[in-house]
């Protein structure tokens, strides 16, 4: 069972890898709705995992998102898209 969990986990990641680096020969549009929605299978994730599995309720994962996307924001606007972890996958 780990291992299969292992498997599915690093073909997640190469999967995202790749994505990210042919993202210069996709459409923009439908990177964005890729992109929109692996954002969303994460925050799913995370909300079943603290909802359901230990039964808390939690407010901070709407906090830490927008957090997220202000930092990425704010980084990307005064370091420029040459800045790596976000022009990795940016799209044009």
């Amino acid at each position: 069972m780990l291992a299969r969990a292992k498997t599915v986990l690093l073909a997640a990641v190469a999967a995202s890898f790749l994505i990210s680096w042919f993202s210069g020969y996709f459409n923009a549009y439908y990177l964005d709705i890729i992109t929109g929605i692996g954002i969303n299978i994460i925050l799913a994730v995370s909300l079943n995992l603290i909802n359901g599995y230990t039964g808390q309720f939690s407010l901070g994962h709407a906090g830490f998102m927008a957090v997220g996307a202000y930092t990425a924001a704010a980084v990307s606007m005064f370091l420029g898209r040459g800045f790596f972890p976000l022009s990795a996958g940016a799209t044009v």
